[in-house]
């Protein structure tokens, strides 16, 4: 038994009564948002989008913000797709962290996220999946401190 969403996403219910989320679609959905206000506003539905970060705004720190209490699965992954020369910054409850420049960014337990200018690249990516009141992170940084956690 297979039910179609949204014509992108088909959920399959299994054997055992497990639910398998199938892509109908062969290509990754890509958001690259312009940032004229200072902000990217995600939603729910926006779900399994690839959000390349362009150059920032004139403001001193973008804000990226997440849906607050999304189903458990809700995913995005960020994509550096420049150089950047100012912070984007993302609240809420996270537990994971990156590998960067050959070591390891902790970013367990904090409640903000920054993508810092200057030290994150192109390239650097962070995927972050929603799960039972937090967001899981895992990602790749070239710098050090391309991903700066406050708790």
């Amino acid at each position: 038994m297979s039910e179609v969403v949204d014509g992108n996403l088909e959920y399959i219910i299994g054997s055992s009564g497990n639910y398998l989320t199938k892509r109908k679609k062969g290509i990754l959905d890509v958001y690259a948002p312009s940032v004229e206000s200072n902000a990217i506003v995600l939603t729910e539905d926006m779900t399994g989008r690839i959000v390349v970060l362009p150059d920032a705004s004139a403001g001193d720190a973008d804000v990226i913000t997440l849906p607050v209490t999304p189903q458990s699965g809700t995913y995005f992954k960020f994509l550096v797709g420049v150089d950047l020369t100012q912070n984007f910054v993302m609240a809420g409850v996270f537990e994971g962290g990156c590998s960067a420049a050959g070591g390891y960014e902790d970013l367990a337990a904090t409640t903000s996220v920054t993508f810092t200018k200057v030290k994150a690249k192109a390239g650097d990516y962070l995927n972050c999946m929603y799960h039972d009141g937090k967001w899981y992170v895992d990602g790749i940084a070239t710098t050090a401190g391309s991903y700066a956690p406050t708790s």
